[in-house]
């Protein structure tokens, strides 16, 4: 996650407008420029100034340059006391270095007083903390914070986490304008996984699908049905299932018997799993007698 960013989410606008704190801001746009230029050894001077007049913000940058650099102990120490003046991007930067470090229960405390304090980059980290260790509940509500960031491409991963977690529906591809369902396959398998309510949707689909049965080979039904069922298509994964077990597929044989059994047409799923059973590898066909002898 970022490490650097050079005005963070929060800086110290609001500030009561004294001369400490005037001077502060002044070193610390003093050093922010000159680490623009390159110049680290006098933007770590401005920013120790800053940090000298009490800037929380001085201290988190300060902690930068200085855990980039190798001095970890002393960037500790600084981005504490970013941490202890409430500075959020300082406690982002306290938990990430506290992580880096192996120091997980630390680094989630900090995370936690980040997120508190307004912090999306530490909600993400938080969150892809719990995540690695497991606690996928507790981490789905950090992800959910970090889908607000102003910063797109957290938001982005944060959308994607929560997807791959099921705490999210992936989103439906929306056909663009002007687009003809019946262009080329190619085309309008883009879209088959769109709103079926849209038309130009279920107007792909039914091209899209004909192409298939009509294409279809016994090696390829079983994958082609499964995709139709994803779309809770179930009328057109039969439909492959029946033309690859004509083809001799048995994994299409032995599929279309297990659908046949769920749903109770118990002779016609005997039949298949019959099929399966002389047509299979010798997993498949033990399976498939497996099946055909639990069959009542």
């Amino acid at each position: 996650m970022e490490w650097r960013k050079r005005r963070d989410e929060h800086g110290e606008a609001g500030e009561p407008a004294a001369d400490p704190i005037a001077s502060a801001l002044e070193h610390l746009h003093r050093g922010t420029s000159l680490e623009e230029q390159g110049d680290l050894a006098g933007a770590e001077a401005a920013y120790r100034k800053a940090d000298a007049l009490g800037s929380g913000e001085g201290a988190s940058n300060l902690g930068v340059l200085l855990f980039e650099r190798g001095a970890v102990e002393e960037a500790e120490e600084v981005l504490r006391r970013s941490d202890e003046r409430g500075h959020p991007m300082g406690t982002f930067r306290l938990g990430f270095l506290l992580d880096s470090a192996g120091d997980a229960e630390g680094a989630e405390q900090a995370y936690r007083r980040a997120v508190e304090r307004g912090s999306f980059l530490a909600a993400g980290n938080l969150a892809y903390l719990l995540r690695q260790r497991g606690d996928i509940e507790a981490a789905i509500p950090f992800y959910q914070y970090a889908l607000h960031a102003p910063d797109a491409d957290l938001a982005r991963r944060a959308r994607n986490a929560l997807v791959n977690l099921g705490a999210l529906p992936k989103p439906r591809p929306v056909p663009p304008p002007g687009f003809d369902p019946e262009h080329s396959v190619l085309d309008s398998i883009l879209w088959i996984g769109g709103d079926p309510a849209d038309d130009r949707v279920r107007r792909a689909r039914e091209f899209v699908f004909r192409f298939q049965i009509g294409k279809v080979t016994a090696e390829k039904a079983l994958d082609q049905a499964r995709m139709w069922q994803a779309f809770e298509e179930e009328n057109k994964a039969e439909a492959l299932l029946r033309r690859g077990a004509e083809l001799g597929g048995a994994e299409a044989a032995f599929a279309l018997a297990v659908l046949l059994a769920d749903r109770g047409e118990t002779a016609a799923a005997r039949d298949h799993f019959a099929e399966a059973a002389a047509r299979g590898d010798a997993t498949l066909a033990a399976e498939a007698r497996n099946r055909l002898h639990s069959l009542p």
